[in-house]
């Protein structure tokens, strides 16, 4: 999982500007390095005991960040008015009603149940890695380009 957090990073690195010389990099051996070490650390994540419980704890804190987020102002606003205190004080956790504890039990069985899906997911994610490079190179290009005019 450590790994798609890197991708946008790997990406940006990749699209530093550089000599002309230095940008020559092999993108296809990159992305073939890449997809091994995803395939090789998969099944050791997967298989990971701690997996479920891991995962669990950190939807327990997304889930409490969540419910702390205010929406009361942006339903003013959407409905094209100034909020009242009420808005001001109104939380995501005010209109939805998650217990974060009970996701532990339903997330370990989904992991068990998903586990293909989750692995074909990942191989998917890592396929589109070239084009994914090929994207962000080309969007440096043109913000280069922009800031030159």
């Amino acid at each position: 999982m450590r790994y798609l957090m890197m991708i946008p990073a790997a990406a940006i690195g990749l699209g530093v500007a550089t000599p002309a010389s230095a940008q020559e990099v092999d993108h296809e051996a990159v992305t073939e390095q890449f997809e091994q070490s995803v395939r090789a650390d998969l099944g050791r994540i997967l298989d990971d005991p701690d997996l479920p419980e891991k995962a669990a704890r950190s939807t327990e804190a997304l889930v409490a960040v969540l419910e702390t987020l205010p929406i009361g102002n942006i339903e003013a606003a959407i409905d094209g008015r100034e909020p009242t205190d009420a808005d001001r004080v109104r939380t995501l956790g005010d209109v939805i009603d998650v217990d974060g504890r009970e996701i532990r039990g339903e997330l370990a069985m989904a992991i068990a149940e998903n586990r293909p899906r989750i692995e074909a997911g990942i191989d998917a994610a890592v396929v589109t890695l070239p084009a994914l490079l090929a994207a962000v190179e080309t969007l440096r290009s043109e913000l280069e380009a922009i800031a030159r005019d």
